[in-house]
């Protein structure tokens, strides 16, 4: 997912200042197990959802340095987008809130992030309708039971190596 190399790439220069930092994060997202798997996955939207979230923080911390109405709609489009894949983006707007508390963002950046959230809601309201009316019609979904032990070795294990290892008392 080239998408997410560049915003990988555009993250690590901004926050950290540095090149090496920059190329460090643009190698580890391109070899990363779980994105190279999910960006072979035809049936996967998850790669690319990674990538458009790395692009609309990246377009974030730029749409707030400069505060300029193009970049707020560059990010906003990349923010809906990334919604639109995967609803766990919601918690990226965590991060974001938590970003501009901890720099003290001044008030101007606070009001065009509250104008541009109001339109991302206001551009979500079909994919909220969509997730009420899928909630109502008795879709079950891939839905499986929980299992501690599964976590322990399917989870991580794909998170950090890409498959699932055998559990040790599967021995």
């Amino acid at each position: 997912d080239w998408i997410g190399v560049a915003a990988a790439v555009a993250l690590a220069r901004r926050l950290f200042r540095s090149e090496g930092v920059a190329r460090l994060s643009a190698v580890l997202w391109a070899i990363h197990p779980l994105l190279i798997w999910h960006a072979q996955d035809a049936r996967s939207n998850y790669a690319l959802w990674a990538g458009l979230s790395a692009l609309a923080m990246a377009l974030f911390l730029h749409a707030t340095a400069r505060n300029r109405p193009r970049d707020w709609a560059l990010y906003l489009t990349a923010e809906v987008l990334a919604f639109y894949l995967f609803f766990l983006e919601a918690f990226v707007l965590v991060v974001q809130v938590l970003y501009l508390v901890i720099t003290r963002a001044p008030g101007s950046v606070w009001r065009r992030v509250i104008y541009v959230w109001t339109v991302l809601a206001a551009l979500l309201l079909p994919w909220l309708a969509h997730i009420w009316l899928l909630s109502r019609s008795g879709y079950q979904g891939t839905i499986e039971p929980a299992s501690p032990g599964r976590l322990l070795t399917w989870v991580f294990g794909t998170l950090l190596l890409g498959d699932q290892p055998a559990a040790p008392w599967d021995a």
